[in-house]
């Protein structure tokens, strides 16, 4: 009776040891799981503080700032185009005022003519170039806020993980002092 009691003794003994080691492996890979994303929080966090590697995380707002930026450069495009046209004008208005020089009517008549197509593409070339720079602010503080946006969620969610992680840790503590009696060793 005393052998097969030692024998209990002796098997439960072992039963614990392997329930104790298993338990240190899964906190130990519990710990490297742990050790591993905060290298990955840190990593994304510098990520995001350098700005080089935030279009992964912000694909989606990308898109939409290229979008708006493509809508920019067409606009832009467009402004480009507009002046080559008034360029093109303003070339030919001074060949026709050129050689116009020889009669005093026509040279005026062209020279009012032209001063006035001037006036009238300055006003739209600054018209442009104003709305221009007010969508471009506009598309400058929309893509802060958005930026500004996913820093925060990022933030959260790096909170959460943590926090998760945390609450593992201590549940994990709290079953083995509720199953073996004893703080887990780490």
């Amino acid at each position: 009776m005393r052998t097969e009691h030692d024998s209990r003794i002796a098997e439960l003994r072992d039963t614990h040891r392997l329930e104790s080691a298993s338990q240190t492996k899964l906190v130990d890979g519990l710990r490297a799981q742990l050790e591993e994303q905060g290298a990955k929080l840190a990593t994304a966090t510098a990520t995001i503080a350098s700005n080089t590697s935030s279009r992964q995380a912000l694909t989606v707002e990308l898109e939409k700032a290229k979008s708006l930026a493509k809508e920019e450069e067409e606009k832009r495009t467009k402004a480009i185009t507009l002046l080559k046209t008034v360029r093109t004008k303003l070339v030919k208005a001074e060949k026709e005022r050129d050689e116009k020089d020889k009669e005093l009517q026509t040279e005026r008549e062209s020279r009012e003519r032209l001063g006035s197509e001037i006036k009238s593409h300055t006003g739209d070339i600054e018209r442009v170039r104003s709305e221009r720079e007010k969508e471009v602010r506009a598309l400058r503080e929309q893509f802060e806020k958005e930026l500004a946006s996913v820093r925060e969620r990022f933030e959260r969610e790096a909170a959460a993980r943590k926090g998760q992680y945390e609450l593992e840790a201590i549940t994990t503590k709290v079953l083995s002092i509720c199953l073996f009696g004893t703080e887990p060793t780490i």
